[in-house]
């Protein structure tokens, strides 16, 4: 089946460049015009199944765009969204007057802008049975009307998974055929001494190493057969990731250390700073957003790794024992802030040594010798059994 074609209309080449990134590593055949002629040439020549659209053009008003595009028979059923940084209501209810499927404010996230894509297209196919967009396919039907991704489906599934690493003449068997389902907005906690293999899974369910063999699907993607760099794609718009150390750079400020991913993604420089200075707002540390790593406490470096990891806003966050290198107190105020985001409804994987920080998660996963033991819903009462063990055993 084709690839859905979308038409980012956008007078910054910038932002209709990342737009348009957005939207191919969501899938979509993407592109672009930058002013009010080219995009009604393009909505003619090459017909989009979508448009999207900034109505501040060089030529004309993008409304005006929108009025004549719905003028004509061809294209009055044209699917269009308005991107646009005016986000009061007023300037909603007339981009949506004037004939726009659907609104969307700057500064957005690539999840937004894709989820609302595919919501729009969605319901295009259900009024319009049997015409041009084809019926969605199975990747797309999992975006929901609302614009948020669809939750029945696992987030992340894993069957029969194994991980053999050649050291010299010996071969270590690292996992050994783990299954595993994690559902949207689990909390889940991973345990096991040193070399149980919890930090392989890790890196597997983190798209940082190839399993050798077995199946991974985030989202329902198979992973194994994904290329290096859609690995990268994929890893850098549905995972966020925070160490035991925080890896920020030492003279760099909050604001900036946040900004990375989005700079590597090719966000535009404001579109990045805004989105930056949110994702700090969520943690606590909006007034910090300009003073570097050494002007600040070890909690407060954490949280700027946890903005960081959220900043593109990730289906499931990856947390390798995120409170090792702080003290209890601030460990605590650490795990809170956790709490506090998968009470929001992110999904959370964490690995740990730890029973009293496991006992935060409601699912407790035991690894021993590359192996899935124990698996238990009710976390505290397994955390409990595993500090008698240990007890006992000491």
């Amino acid at each position: 089946m084709d690839r859905h074609k979308i038409l980012v209309v956008d007078h910054d080449k910038d932002t209709a460049h990342y737009i348009c990134r957005c939207l191919e590593m969501a899938g979509y055949d993407a592109l672009q015009a930058h002013d009010g002629e080219t995009a009604l040439q393009a909505i003619r020549s090459e017909k989009p199944d979508l448009v999207v659209l900034e109505p501040l053009l060089p030529d004309q008003d993008g409304l005006e765009l929108i009025r004549t595009v719905r003028a004509d028979p061809c294209f009055v059923r044209l699917p269009i969204i308005i991107l646009s940084a005016r986000a009061s209501e007023a300037d909603k209810r007339l981009g949506l007057d004037t004939g726009a499927d659907d609104y969307v404010a700057k500064p957005f996230n690539s999840h937004e802008l894709t989820a609302r894509v595919g919501a729009v297209l969605r319901r295009y196919c259900r009024k319009n049975a049997g015409t041009t967009p084809p019926i969605l396919t199975e990747e797309e039907d999992g975006i929901m009307d609302q614009g948020q991704p669809n939750e029945k489906g696992p987030l992340v599934q894993i069957e029969d998974l194994t991980k053999v690493y050649q050291m010299g003449a010996v071969q270590v068997h690292a996992l050994r055929g783990v299954s595993l389902v994690v559902k949207h907005g689990e909390y889940l906690a991973i345990m096991g001494a040193s070399g149980s293999g919890k930090s392989t899974l890790m890196n597997m369910i983190g798209l940082l190493d190839r399993p050798t063999s077995g199946s991974y699907r985030i989202r329902g993607e198979e992973t194994s057969r994904l290329s290096k760099r859609r690995l990268a794609d994929l890893r850098k718009r549905e995972i966020g990731f925070v160490f035991q150390q925080f890896n920020l750079l030492p003279r760099v400020s909050a604001r900036r250390q946040v900004e990375l991913p989005l700079f590597y993604a090719g966000a535009p420089r404001g579109q990045g700073q805004a989105m930056a200075t949110r994702a700090l707002t969520l943690v606590g540390l909006a007034d910090r957003a300009d003073h570097r790593p050494d002007e600040m406490s070890g909690g407060e470096q954490q949280r700027v790794a946890i903005a960081r990891a959220l900043v593109n806003q990730p289906s499931l966050l990856l947390a390798d024992e995120p409170t090792g290198a702080l003290d209890s107190q601030t460990g605590t105020e650490v795990l809170d802030l956790i709490d506090q985001l998968h009470a929001q409804g992110l999904t959370v994987i964490m690995v740990t040594h730890d029973p009293i920080v496991a006992q935060r998660a409601a699912r407790v996963i035991v690894l021993k010798d590359g192996k899935i033991t124990s698996d238990k819903q009710n976390g505290k009462r397994l955390v409990r059994l595993v500090m008698e063990a240990n007890h006992e055993n000491n």
